[in-house]
């Protein structure tokens, strides 16, 4: 498990957020975590691994795959 899925965990947790990592490719919203609920997610992750999504990275991400994604590759 990668440092960004344990930070994922973590907010979540943090934030009563109920989400299943068995399968990735399940969408946010399926996941029942509404746009709000999306952006403080990733607000918070940010803030935990001090980077900042550039704004066209935040319109791509549909998935949780996406989300993990998307921190993996700025944290490269």
């Amino acid at each position: 498990m990668s440092k960004v899925t344990d930070v994922i965990k973590q907010v979540a947790k943090e934030e009563n957020l109920n989400i299943d990592f068995s399968n990735q490719h399940t969408t946010l919203k399926d996941l029942k975590v509404d746009s709000l609920a999306a952006m403080n997610l990733i607000m918070k992750i940010e803030e935990k691994l001090q980077v900042t999504l550039d704004d066209a990275k935040l319109l791509d991400i549909k998935t949780l795959c996406d989300l993990i994604s998307a921190f993996e590759e700025k944290l490269k």
